[in-house]
């Protein structure tokens, strides 16, 4: 089981009109599924400037690591 938040699906699949609405309702922009993946870092792999945008505007957090160490930074730099 991934433990993924429909914010982090939404992020992951670019659905900017659903992330707004989950922010606006104050989801966690900073849970963490199974492998520590948040919205932000599946954001930027798929990289969805949009979707960035708004998460970190919200106040996601960049220094969040994974199971493997990896920041958002890191997953931007290996696009």
């Amino acid at each position: 089981m991934t433990r993924r938040t429909l914010l982090v699906l939404a992020s992951a699949s670019g659905h900017a009109p659903l992330v707004d609405a989950l922010i606006a309702r104050r989801a966690d922009l900073n849970a963490q599924d199974a492998g520590g993946l948040t919205a932000l870092m599946l954001a930027t792999a798929s990289n969805d400037v949009s979707v960035i945008g708004r998460l970190l505007s919200a106040g996601a957090d960049t220094a969040l690591r994974d199971a493997w160490g990896e920041t958002a930074s890191d997953w931007a730099e290996a696009k």
